[in-house]
């Protein structure tokens, strides 16, 4: 009679166990170096934006700072200012000027744009801040003044630039500035 030697080694059903278990744990981390990368990528867009906000601030701030009158529009507001920014260093010149904030479309994305309209001269048109969709100035009620036949208002010394971006139920970010 032969005698059978047991040999040592992994049944097929434990190996497919294995197998099994390697898969889910490489599909988890695959899920969650997936995830890290979209982390990383909106966190990345958002310094984008926000540096973007940051230069929409500074150029609002010259302009309303400048501003006589302004009125709200149907898709963003105007201001009558005494300074232009003209060039590509944005020089500040002391032009009776018309400037524009207004939202539009580039490209299917909703842009805020500036423009800008010396009297008598140029007109010059900025792309300043994507996926705006509204911006409006609102002024404390006790600051208001009566508008002109065409809507125009005197710039009271406080005021804040609504803007909102994404869809609805997104966070309403509001720029409040002294104007004098």
């Amino acid at each position: 009679m032969a005698m059978r030697t047991k040999l040592s080694g992994m049944t097929l059903i434990e190996l497919l166990a294995a197998m099994a278990i390697a898969a889910a744990v490489m599909a988890a981390a695959l899920t969650v170096t997936a995830g890290l990368s979209k982390a990383d990528l909106r966190a990345r867009a958002g310094d984008g934006h926000e540096a973007l906000r940051a230069g929409l601030r500074n150029i609002l701030t010259v302009d309303l700072t400048h501003a006589q009158w302004f009125r709200n529009t149907a898709n963003g507001f105007e201001l009558r200012t005494l300074a232009a920014l003209e060039g590509q260093g944005a020089e500040l010149r002391h032009l009776d000027t018309t400037v524009a904030y207004a939202v539009r479309p580039i490209n299917g994305v909703q842009w805020l744009i500036r423009l800008q309209r010396i009297t008598g001269g140029t007109l010059q048109i900025t792309a300043m801040s994507p996926a705006i969709t509204s911006v409006e100035i609102k002024v404390p009620i006790d600051l208001a003044t009566p508008a002109d036949p065409n809507g125009w208002r005197a710039t009271p010394s406080l005021l804040a630039v609504v803007v909102r971006s994404g869809g609805e139920g997104e966070p309403v970010q509001a720029l409040t500035f002294q104007t004098r």
